[in-house]
């Protein structure tokens, strides 16, 4: 989904968590990687800032809660580029 949002701006809103997620979280949980009283989250998506806070970004703040966090300007363009339903590929 992609919607404008009141604190963020722009939103892109991931399918998260899907089948694929499920199993993969399962399985990962199976083999004891991760903690068992893990969950496997969801609401994440791409966003901008509030208004002025773009310095967060600039300055690498980790501030968010499993989302993807850009410049207002950034997000903008992001938002304007993308359609429902494209694929995004996340790298560190």
């Amino acid at each position: 989904m992609k919607y404008p949002h009141d604190s963020w701006n722009y939103f892109l809103w991931f399918d998260y968590p899907n089948a694929d997620s499920y199993k993969k979280f399962k399985d990962i949980k199976a083999k004891k990687l991760i903690p068992q009283d893990a969950t496997i989250g969801g609401e994440v998506g791409i966003h901008g800032v509030p208004a002025g806070y773009d310095y967060l970004i600039v300055d690498g703040k980790d501030w968010t809660c499993g989302c993807i966090s850009l410049t207002n300007e950034h997000i903008k363009k992001v938002y304007e580029s993308c359609e429902v339903g494209s694929s995004i590929i996340i790298k560190p």
